[in-house]
């Protein structure tokens, strides 16, 4: 299962960045172990953001068998083992992409909130874009442990 993660705005170079990448590296390298990988990023720019998510509306924008889950403080929260054990099962449904969308400072309008197939909260606080994809991919790499049944996580 491929994953796809879609943001407003670009990771400029700097820590962030630097940890970004040691995260996404880490997760598509036990990724391969169990069958979720690889993770593809696109980053889009103010403008085109708004149309990207207005074609999210359009059934033909993503793969038939995706998984589409937004990014907002309103969404459910997960402990880290449920967030690995409904990676688990969206893999195990035959879903073949889980693209992961998160939006600019204002969020996601309203109306386009419905076009998501989950909606998922890192925590009742709201964060800048840039650390919402840092902890996003290093939840991915827990998660991935998880699976693995590797040492990372600490109950």
């Amino acid at each position: 299962m491929k994953l796809r993660l879609c943001a407003s705005g670009r990771l400029r170079k700097g820590p962030e960045l630097a940890l970004f990448n040691k995260y996404k590296l880490r997760s598509e390298k036990i990724g391969r172990l169990i069958n979720v990988f690889p993770i593809d990023v696109l980053e889009y720019d103010s403008s085109r953001w708004i149309r990207f998510l207005k074609g999210i509306e359009s059934s033909k924008s993503f793969p038939s068998r995706s998984h589409k889950i937004l990014l907002d403080e309103r969404g459910r929260i997960f402990s880290s083992n449920a967030f690995a054990e409904s990676l688990r099962s969206i893999r195990d449904s035959g879903i073949t992409e889980i693209i992961f969308f998160i939006g600019a400072a204002d969020g996601v309008p309203a109306k386009l909130r419905d076009n998501f197939d989950e909606i998922l909260s890192l925590g009742e606080m709201v964060w800048p874009h840039f650390l919402t994809r840092v902890m996003l991919m290093e939840q991915i790499y827990r998660a991935s442990t998880i699976l693995a049944a590797l040492p990372y996580h600490k109950e």
